[in-house]
């Protein structure tokens, strides 16, 4: 029986010396009397109590009572160790001087000194060789602090050894080597000779070290000096070419054992200051009715969390309701990110609710004004609810600018109106691992703060913290206070060490001195030394400190935890169960060791560090049999984002398939950038040619939703690599196309659709032919080629028919509008406007009914009356803004100004104007935006602000001299030339736009500059000019007669008519007076 592994797991291990040195082995200890526990130095009662009831149980049981000690059958591990080498320096030359019984008394008595010492530090003797000794600290148990109890077993043996006997003249010294670092922990051998033994790089270099060192010398690696920092005095060593090891090596001389005092502290003891500063801003956010943001930064274990938690407790004193969120780095899963548990907070909404309880509660919210009824599309989004057949329409329809911009507006809305019955604050932490969408919803509800009774506390890392960046630029309109953390002051840590643990004042300095100036290592320490008071050293990391922990909970609980090591963070027990084949395992052990916590329904690891210490001790082959498990759970749990990053994690050959359907989920559901990630990940691993092929294509058409369309013709290119026969090579050319043509590549547009459409052709591709046509239609539309345009889209609605494709054939619709439209033909464009508008709405296709109803009203309002085509621009707007669409939202607002301008209702066009050129700035469209200042101008002209209408109109012009005059240059010459009072302006104004014409414009340049041109020259008293622009618009729009045309050159000609007549009336007045 290992006395000592019964001991700890009695938390008594204080007493392994008296033990040892009494040889107290199994046999004995079942004898062992109050009387013996006395000399033995067991001098608490509660002690004595504990040992007799554990020695009355271990005989009852027949047997040693307790699960087999690690030493004698340990599962296979990772185990963060130290190893120690020892010697006899000069050995090989002892050998030569000694007969073989005198050498053998020698080693014997060598061994017997030192063996012991290796046993009461700790360690576990691994072997002898020759006259070596292999000591490991911190396999098959660890304490926490085995480097430090290493280098001490070193000094220790160095110390015994020179007291022994000269022998033939000389005094035996010793040379030894201490490294540490991960190795694999296992017994091993055969059927006929097994040991437990450990393997790896930190085994190599400590022998190599203990050869290296002089007589009477210990040299350690530079990890072990790292690790026993403040505790040993050495000296630098040197740099050594090892054996083994490519590169140099460093090791460190070992002078001296030392104590020292540090300082780190935990929980809450020292942080008043910020308390105060949090408190006033409570105090102020009631009475004032503005909230704040606050920053919370320091390195791991440094306190955040314990002090976010006593902002809580501040705020509710205060009356605050509180709602608090984690952001995870792994293991969240549907609906559990930080920003969706918040929403479920803030609407009363458990993470367990299924989908029927969170629709209730829902309901209830917008039934109690906390939700309005347009935020519903996105708060399905958010709660992971199935979207009703009338939303998923809005959905489909929308682009993924508007659907993120939902998501990140929603919840901060919904913090500023649950503020309002009572103030809140919002708690969320780890922000460090938070995604570019977290981080901009965030920046929201920090915005949000500033005009409502909420306070945002935020925790972050060093590592990974996203304020550097323009993310904290993002959130400089809110208060934003950030208080970072450092280590707790030398009283204030042992003031958290009294409060902790009720010990003797010399063990909580030494609980102290070893924390290292982190709470988190304070706290765990003492919460494993409740256990073993009598401990003299305490963990010198993480690493350590969490294995010695762990060591501690028997194999059963041993194992879930690192079974939960695998499902991230945050733990759902149902999986946690399914992984180590336990429906009813409880976790009731390690939340009482303080290794996991309840959060809500599920589990957590009490600290990542602790997750990533355990994880660290499986072996891949464990590692990834369980992954494999929680691949299959997350399968059965409809979860193939989780499935996916398991798999890979196993390594296994499905992963690339996995990422590939979790990224068509994605898509689906317009999570374009989890998606983006996803298929990146996907295209590292994937070895299918057509898993390769289609996670290529995916992540093209991402980039292009995204918006990085200059990327997204990159990855084109390399899905066109990766294509693996002539149908996916026609779409990718397709693809690639559509993504040339938004950056003006027109010649590279045309050339792929060329190449595509000979395979198309070929092989039959109908529906591809199609696309292909309407492709090619609209590049010819911006160069005003009406005919070609025309062509193609006659050829795109005929294919689509035969492809039996409603959507190709709404889509072919629209380009014959376009067509018509550049052909001065309105009434011919409306009706194939209103036919496209009309499929897409009947068959589901929202985003391009959004996208050609705006036209429709720009159609309307040429061929018809302004007042019906106002009625369209209208409800333009509303589906445009509905789903997203800017660019059509910008025409549609632009229609309703002139609308508006062409009924004399000057203040609302303004309004439409306005709102058309904040949406062409937001998104980076100059020409809109020149196109919007050129109407402005035009309004304010008529209201009388002759100035303002001046500034407008020559900010429009520098805007269309940049992007190309084309576009929008004729029409806003044509209005500088209405609103200068400089003849020469007027005349070289008219004159370029006339030029510009006589080049090739679009379309609507010619009927909006030529009324300009004829009020500008009516203004100059040049009537034969206004004349002339009346007949060319005339003969312009003959081919099918215009109502707005008409109604111009009527007035023109009235106007022209009346001057005249006024001149003929008149005595001594000229044709040109």
């Amino acid at each position: 029986m290992d006395v000592v592994s019964w001991l700890r797991s009695l938390g008594l291990e204080q007493y392994v010396g008296s033990f040892h040195d009494n040889a107290i082995d199994g046999d004995v200890l079942r004898d062992l009397t109050d009387q013996d526990l006395r000399n033995l130095g067991v001098s608490a009662l509660g002690h004595r109590k504990k040992l007799l009831d554990a020695i009355r149980r271990l005989k009852a049981s027949g047997d040693d009572g307790w699960p087999a000690p690690a030493v004698h059958s340990p599962a296979s591990e990772r185990r963060q160790v130290t190893v120690l080498f020892a010697d006899i320096a000069g050995f090989t030359a002892l050998s030569r001087e000694l007969d073989a019984e005198e050498l053998h008394k020698v080693v014997g008595g060598f061994f017997e000194r030192v063996d012991p010492i290796v046993v009461a530090h700790g360690g576990y003797l691994n072997k002898h060789i020759g006259d070596c000794v292999m000591g490991v600290f911190g396999a098959p148990i660890s304490y926490g602090n085995d480097a430090v109890r290493a280098v001490h077993a070193a000094l220790e043996i160095r110390d015994a050894v020179s007291e022994l006997a000269d022998v033939h003249g000389r005094r035996l010294q010793i040379h030894a080597g201490v490294a540490g670092g991960q190795v694999v922990a296992s017994t091993t051998g055969s059927v006929s000779h097994h040991e437990y033994t450990v393997t790896g790089e930190s085994v190599n270099l400590a022998s190599r070290l203990a050869a290296a060192a002089p007589p009477g010398d210990i040299l350690i690696s530079d990890a072990v000096m790292r690790m026993t920092r403040g505790k040993i005095d050495c000296v630098d060593g040197g740099w050594l070419n090892v054996k083994g090891f490519a590169e140099p090596v460093r090791a460190w001389q070992v002078v001296r054992c030392r104590t020292e005092a540090s300082t780190d502290a935990g929980p809450l003891v020292g942080r008043q200051a910020e308390l105060q500063i949090f408190g006033a801003a409570v105090a102020s956010c009631r009475a004032s009715g503005r909230g704040q943001v606050f920053y919370v930064r320091g390195e791991a274990g440094i306190g955040k969390t314990r002090l976010v938690e006593e902002f809580q407790r501040v705020a509710r004193d205060g009356g605050f309701d509180c709602h608090a969120a984690l952001v995870l780095d792994f293991g969240g899963g549907a609906g559990r990110d930080a920003i969706g548990a918040l929403v479920r907070s803030l609407l009363n909404i458990s993470l367990t609710d299924g989908p029927a309880a969170s629709q209730a509660g829902l309901d209830s919210a917008l039934a109690a004004g906390l939700v309005n009824q347009d935020e519903l599309v996105f708060l399905d989004d958010l709660l992971d609810l199935p979207q009703p057949p009338d939303l998923r329409v809005l959905v489909d329809a929308m682009d993924n600018e508007a659907r993120r911009a939902g998501r990140i507006r929603v919840p901060a809305s919904l913090v500023q109106r649950a503020s309002r019955a009572r103030p809140i604050l919002i708690i969320v932490e780890d922000v460090h691992w938070a995604d570019e969408t977290t981080l901009a919803q965030l920046s929201e509800i920090a915005l949000a703060t500033a005009r409502s009774r909420s306070i945002l506390a935020m925790t972050s890392r060093v590592e990974g913290d996203p304020s550097g960046s323009g993310w904290r630029e993002e959130v400089a309109e809110a208060s934003l206070v950030t208080l970072d953390l450092g280590p707790l002051q030398l009283e204030d840590a042992r003031a958290l060490a009294s409060g902790l643990l009720a010990a003797s004042s010399s063990f909580v300095e030494r609980c102290v001195a070893r924390a290292a100036g982190n709470p988190l290592f304070l706290e765990q320490l003492l919460a494993e030394t409740q256990q073993s008071l009598g401990a003299q050293e305490v963990p010198g990391s993480v690493q350590s400190l969490m294995q010695a922990r762990v060591d501690r909970v028997d194999p059963a609980d041993r194992t879930a935890l690192q079974a939960a090591s695998i499902l991230g963070l945050r733990v759902e027990l149902g999986a946690l169960r399914y992984l180590i084949g336990k429906p009813h395992y409880q976790p009731n052990q390690l939340i009482e060791h303080r290794l996991l916590r309840y959060h809500g329904e599920a589990i957590m690891f009490s600290h990542a560090l602790i997750r990533d210490a355990v994880y660290e001790t499986l072996l891949r082959n464990r590692r990834r049999g369980l992954h494999l498990a929680a691949a299959e759970w997350f399968a059965a749990s409809d979860d193939p984002v989780l499935r996916a990053e398991h798999l890979d994690r196993a390594e296994d050959t499905r992963a690339a398939a996995a990422y590939l359907s979790a990224v068509q989920l994605l898509v689906g559901s317009y999570r374009y950038e989890n998606a983006l990630r996803l298929s990146d990940r996907g295209l590292e691993i994937a070895a299918l040619p057509v898993v390769r092929y289609e996670l290529a294509q995916s992540r093209a058409e991402i980039l292009e939703q995204l918006g990085r369309v200059r990327d997204a013709v990159a990855a084109y290119d390399l899905a066109l690599t990766a294509a693996i026969d002539d149908r996916a090579r026609c779409s990718v050319l397709i693809g690639r196309a559509g993504a040339r043509r938004t950056i003006d590549d027109m010649d590279g547009a045309f050339a792929d659709l060329e190449q595509a459409e000979n395979t198309a052709s070929q092989l039959g591709f109908t529906a591809e032919l199609a696309r292909i046509h309407f492709l090619r239609g609209n590049l010819y539309f911006p160069s005003g080629n009406a005919e070609a345009c025309s062509h193609e889209h006659e050829q795109a609605l005929e294919l689509a028919k035969r492809a039996g494709s409603v959507e190709l054939e709404a889509m072919a619709l629209g380009g014959l509008a376009d067509a018509q439209f550049i052909r001065v033909r309105m009434v011919s464009a409306y009706e194939l406007f209103e036919r496209c508008v009309s499929l897409a709405q009947e068959h589901g296709f929202a985003r391009i009914a959004a996208a050609n109803r705006p036209m429709a009203a720009m159609a309307q309002f040429y061929s018809g009356s302004a007042a019906a085509a106002l009625e369209i621009a209208l409800l333009a707007i509303a589906e445009t803004a509905k789903i997203g669409h800017k660019r059509g939202e910008i025409l549609a607002q632009n229609a309703a100004a002139l609308c508006y301008r062409e009924l004399q209702q000057h203040g609302k066009a303004l309004d439409h104007t306005q709102a058309a050129l904040k949406l062409a700035i937001s998104v980076g469209a100059r020409r809109f935006e020149a196109l919007s200042l050129y109407i402005h101008a035009s309004l304010l002209r008529l209201s009388g602000d002759s100035d303002g209408a001046l500034d407008h109109v020559k900010h429009a012009l520098a805007i269309a001299r940049e992007t190309g005059i084309g576009f929008a240059g004729p029409r806003v010459l044509g209005e500088l030339a209405l609103i200068t009072d400089d003849p020469e302006v007027r005349a070289s104004s008219l004159g370029e736009a006339e030029g510009l014409l006589a080049r090739g414009a679009a379309v609507l340049n010619q009927l909006e500059f030529r009324r300009s041109a004829i009020e500008a020259c009516i203004k100059g008293g040049d009537w034969d000019a206004a004349e002339h622009h009346a007949k060319v618009l005339e003969d312009y729009t003959r081919a099918e007669p215009l109502a707005w045309a008409e109604r111009v050159i009527a007035r023109a000609r009235e106007s022209v008519a009346d001057h005249r007549f006024r001149a003929m009336s008149t005595p001594g007045k000229g044709e040109q007076s």
